[in-house]
């Protein structure tokens, strides 16, 4: 299929709207129109990624794309060039602003190949963000697995303070986060605290969220923002879930890790386990720690991706001394 056929399964009333998929040999993946969210990753027909159904909406934001910023804004309240913005409070039970603004509306796809799509939106100024940015989001397989590569820019006529994340969940077939082996290049981490805000950073290294050698999760309860990553000469980190391993490029300094406990479903309970890989921490509005202050004409650019166990040929393998 080329570039200029944007060939699309469904119809655009399906609650996460038209469905892009991808393939590539054993691969497939597929994107949504409502948000850009990656609705599915599976290899040979077992699931890579824990998505959702064509006909589900969205849940516990799967597969979301996070812009103008990943996680929490405590009470949707920031400064910002000496002004004070208030964003609406969607995370209601905590009150806080969460995910940004892309994540419940349409995006458009550019291209659309038989292994790769990319769709893109526009954030126009709103009460809480008066700036303007345009987005682009590219999914794309080949033999080496997924990978995602995300361009902000301001196009407005001011800085803009800008955070990117994405959210997808690694899918546990047949199993609980319990029985699943973790692997976090880092010793040091923000925790989740109250109303899910992150508390001060903590050194974590032999203590129970220290996971820079592989090892069995358990009964441990894990919702916190690792950073400090290691990384390999190419300057990419990588977290690896039992055999599958994903990465993420330097222009995400942090990942959080999350094991589902409370997702709205109680049934999904730490039955997959959230990697996020984020430009910066949660709350990093109001904090400033990893934000990124972009100027008209500039762009922020970042790659993550997902190598599956089966095509597995780079990255460190895994450290179990």
């Amino acid at each position: 299929m080329g570039s200029h056929e944007l060939a699309t399964t469904g119809p655009s009333t399906l609650p996460t709207g038209r469905q892009f998929e991808i393939r590539h040999g054993d691969q497939r993946a597929v994107a949504v129109e409502l948000g850009a969210a990656l609705r599915a990753y599976d290899l040979a027909g077992v699931p890579i990624l824990a998505g959702f159904a064509e006909d589900e909406p969205i849940r516990g934001g799967r597969g979301a794309v996070l812009l103008p910023w990943p996680n929490r804004i405590e009470d949707g309240r920031y400064e910002f060039a000496g002004e004070s913005h208030q964003l609406a409070i969607d995370d209601v039970a905590d009150g806080n602003a969460i995910h940004g603004l892309v994540r419940w509306v349409p995006w458009s796809p550019v291209a659309h190949e038989s292994t790769a799509v990319s769709l893109r939106t526009t954030v126009f100024p709103r009460p809480g963000y008066p700036f303007t940015l345009a987005a682009r989001v590219r999914y794309q397989l080949a033999d080496d697995g997924l990978t995602v590569t995300t361009a902000v820019r301001n196009v407005g006529r001011q800085a803009a303070p800008v955070g990117l994340g994405h959210h997808p969940y690694v899918a546990l077939p047949g199993r609980r986060v319990d029985d699943s082996t973790l692997q976090v290049p880092a010793s040091s981490w923000f925790p989740t605290g109250r109303r899910r805000l992150p508390e001060p950073a903590t050194d974590i290294s032999d203590g129970p969220f220290d996971f820079r050698v592989a090892r069995a999760v358990g009964p441990t309860v894990l919702n916190g923002t690792y950073f400090d990553l290691e990384r390999d000469a190419d300057g990419r980190a990588w977290v690896r879930v039992d055999e599958t391993v994903l990465w993420q490029d330097a222009a995400y300094p942090f990942v959080l890790v999350f094991s589902g406990e409370d997702l709205p479903d109680s049934s999904e309970h730490r039955r997959s386990l959230a990697v996020e890989p984020m430009t910066c921490p949660p709350n990093a509005f109001r904090s400033g720690i990893g934000l990124t202050v972009l100027r008209p004409g500039e762009t922020l650019r970042a790659r993550w991706g997902i190598v599956p166990a089966a095509r597995r040929t780079a990255g460190p393998a895994a450290d179990e001394s």
